[in-house]
């Protein structure tokens, strides 16, 4: 709504004196006085609508966009300044927090509107719940000054290091609840093995897929590794009862080469090569072929 108000303008009269110099030094005197001016301001007195508000659901941990639960509108065509006031919301802590938005026009007429968050618990065994102890362990075995490779061979190195083989099958194929075994158990299988050293991967900016065993025995799972240079094999589990090699930054030829080796198993590191990204073929650790003398 705008309010007209009538503003009078002061009338201002002044005289000017024209001096016109004739023979008779005639003097000629004009007088000029405005006229009062009748002027129309209009004032907005109508505060911003807000046309759409909901409340909203988030798991801990989440960022939260809380502008877009909202959308409001100003009489005047622009788009009024929205404050949002969650000062008493915690995202992560489950619980009901209201959330108040307040809108603001150009006149600084105000309107506001207050919904509820609700912030649910994260499942047990997710990124949220264990990353945390993850990043412990990269903290205690990794320096900020280290490459990538460094790194995902710094965490190899302690997957071996620290995690026993154990003959009972996972239940589960969640990297996050393996990772927990890891560490909780120190203990696990092909999985565990896997899961642990994917979640530390993936925590400390590295890519990694999970490559699976195919036309086996039984299961197999191990870690495909980009540290910056190509897809690279790694298993951090003992490999082959009879057969130990430290399956860091492999190539597929180098596989093949211990599938051949191991009179055990030949089929232990077979894998459906057209399911992954194209891996390395430049050789960076072990040998070229293993069983050679």
């Amino acid at each position: 709504m705008k309010k007209r108000t009538n503003v009078m303008a002061m009338a201002m009269a002044f005289t000017m004196m024209e001096m016109l110099t004739g023979c008779g030094n005639a003097v000629h005197r004009v007088d000029h006085t405005t006229e009062s001016v009748t002027q129309t301001q209009e004032t907005d007195v109508t505060a911003p609508v807000f046309t759409f508000q909901e409340d909203f659901t988030i798991e801990e941990g989440d960022s939260v966009a809380y502008k877009s639960h909202v959308k409001v509108t100003d009489d005047s065509g622009m788009d009024p300044e929205i404050t949002v006031d969650n000062s008493q919301a915690d995202p992560n802590t489950p619980g009901t927090y209201p959330i108040t938005y307040i809108a603001k026009d150009a006149a600084g007429n105000e309107s506001s509107v207050t919904v509820t968050m609700t912030v649910t618990e994260a499942p047990e065994f997710s990124e949220k719940k264990i990353g945390p102890l993850v990043d412990e362990i990269i903290a205690q075995e990794t320096t900020d000054d280290m490459s990538k490779y460094e790194v995902a061979s710094a965490l190899y190195w302690w997957c071996k290091n620290n995690i026993s083989y154990s003959a009972v099958d996972s239940d589960t194929e969640n990297i996050w609840e393996g990772a927990y075994t890891a560490i909780k158990d120190r203990r696990g299988d092909c999985f565990t093995y896997y899961a642990i050293y994917a979640a530390l991967l993936t925590r400390a900016g590295i890519d990694n897929q999970c490559v699976t065993r195919v036309n086996g025995p039984s299961d197999h799972y191990w870690n495909l590794v980009n540290y910056g240079d190509g897809w690279y094999h790694c298993d951090t589990g003992p490999g082959s009862s009879n057969y130990r090699i430290t399956c860091f930054m492999q190539t597929d030829a180098q596989l093949d080469s211990y599938d051949a080796w191991d009179e055990e198993c030949h089929e232990f590191y077979q894998f459906d090569k057209d399911k992954y990204p194209q891996r390395a073929t430049k050789i960076i650790y072990g040998p070229k072929t293993y069983g050679d003398e």
